[in-house]
């Protein structure tokens, strides 16, 4: 980046250094240090869940018939949208686009279980919360307490990944104090 500058948007307030100005000898750009741990947890996400798959519970196009309080037989047939057996396999611009009508708040536990590390995932490569329905609704879901029960069957391996997502979420998108309280409850004892 020109001058050093950690962020794109500084770069036209940035003052070349003066010479008897040093840069601390380990000096990266912020911009840097997060894209290293959004690789980080990609790879975390794919090697903690990377077995995981579709277990019965309702899909993404299921949650917009639900939404729309359709009948039991119109619910049923909007799964047949849903052809993704492991969440790899499920499209982000389905993660992107289900969101405001169906979405993360439709989820049953089986659901949710599912769909979140797609979600992380998705969220981690593509988007920042201010910019996405589905990014908002990700974490809101995230730190309602409630939704915890929703994770009691998760592997600490995959626990622990959720941990470092909702740090990296903390850091760099949305300080609060539910999302502390969340690693909180997540972490072991």
């Amino acid at each position: 980046m020109q001058f050093g500058a950690s962020e794109e948007y500084y770069i036209g307030v940035v003052r070349s250094p003066a010479t008897d100005e040093q840069r601390i000898e380990n000096w990266r750009a912020l911009s840097e240090i997060k894209k290293e741990k959004a690789i980080l947890i990609i790879n975390e996400i794919e090697k903690a869940f990377h077995d995981d798959q579709q277990n019965g519970g309702v899909t993404l196009h299921q949650t917009i018939a639900i939404d729309n309080y359709a009948t039991g037989e119109e619910i049923k047939k909007m799964r047949e949208k849903d052809t993704d057996r492991y969440w790899r396999e499920v499209k982000d611009e389905d993660l992107e686009n289900i969101s405001g009508v169906g979405g993360i708040p439709f989820l049953d536990d089986l659901g949710y279980r599912y769909y979140l590390p797609a979600y992380m995932h998705w969220f981690i490569r593509k988007y920042d919360i201010r910019d996405s329905d589905a990014g908002f609704s990700l974490i809101n879901s995230m730190i309602h307490t409630d939704q915890i029960q929703k994770l009691d069957d998760m592997s600490s391996e995959q626990r622990n990944v959720l941990i470092l997502f909702l740090n990296f979420i903390y850091d760099y998108y949305k300080k609060s104090d539910k999302i502390t309280k969340l690693i909180e409850v997540l972490s072991p004892q």
